[in-house]
């Protein structure tokens, strides 16, 4: 696999395995399904995530890659917690695929919760009141 560039990030074959997985089925599925879900913006740097989910409505979110934990192939799961009229607040939690359990793992080491897919892991009841309206993609 080639290395290539994104927006200043380092992309090689050994962070795409973390990213989606490993075996080429694996990491085929897992790249359809991350990118075809239409709130994932992909390499969306912080500071856009604050300013595109400041003026929306509390509850709105989207998910991209992490810039700092792209190597460790991590995801962030962005959310507006604030009221819009105030400016909002941005609240970013961290969460990665693990091959081994060909699921994604949110939560800390010692209190992990574990989702077959990001499509599962917004619409669990966990997530509920806080994951309301999905931010989408431009297209």
């Amino acid at each position: 696999c080639k290395t290539f560039n994104q927006e200043g990030t380092r992309w090689t074959y050994q962070v795409c395995r973390k990213c989606f997985g490993t075996g080429p089925s694996l990491c085929l599925r897992r790249v359809l399904e991350v990118y075809s879900l239409p709130y994932f913006h992909s390499f969306m740097g912080s500071q856009e995530v604050k300013d595109v989910l400041r003026p929306t409505d509390v509850g709105t979110y989207l998910v991209r890659y992490s810039q700092t934990g792209l190597s460790e192939g991590l995801y962030v799961l962005s959310v507006n917690k604030g009221v819009a009229a105030e400016g909002g607040s941005i609240s970013s939690y961290q969460f990665r695929l693990d091959p081994a359990l060909d699921a994604f793992v949110f939560g800390s080491q010692d209190f992990p919760e574990v989702f077959p897919s990001i499509e599962s892991m917004v619409t669990n009841e966990r997530f509920s009141v806080s994951l309301l309206y999905p931010l989408t993609k431009q297209r």
